[in-house]
């Protein structure tokens, strides 16, 4: 792709494909809605946790957010946890597969494939 001011894309286009709303169906059993924005130069990852009757029962934002060689990785911090357990500072990574697929995976723990939302 060539971009009019050089090889770089503009810099609000860093997060290129990964902006968007995804949303999945994990194994835990909940539906979770993650957003992806830029705001004020910083990557904003916040997803919401959904139980089987639709009730928002979870969330979490992203620290520390950034991309790298084609991946955005962060650390989970639980705004409520949809699982009393479940511990904040979680190392995730996030990669972009085909057109409208999200591999979602975090250390010493799973993968979830997230779906890019459609508009």
């Amino acid at each position: 792709e060539k971009y009019e001011d050089g090889d770089k894309p503009p810099a609000d286009d860093e997060l290129g494909k990964f902006r968007g709303s995804w949303t999945a169906d994990v194994a835990t059993g909940f539906h979770v809605v993650m957003q992806i924005t830029m705001k004020k130069d910083k990557i904003e990852v916040s997803a919401n946790y959904y139980n089987k009757k639709n009730q928002l029962v979870g969330n979490f934002t992203g620290t520390d957010a950034a991309i790298k060689d084609g991946f955005l990785t962060f650390s989970q911090k639980f705004g409520t946890k949809p699982v009393n357990g479940w511990m904040d500072g979680k190392k995730h990574t996030l990669e972009i597969v085909g057109d409208n697929g999200l591999k979602f995976s975090w250390e010493k723990g799973g993968v979830e494939n997230f779906t890019r939302v459609k508009k």
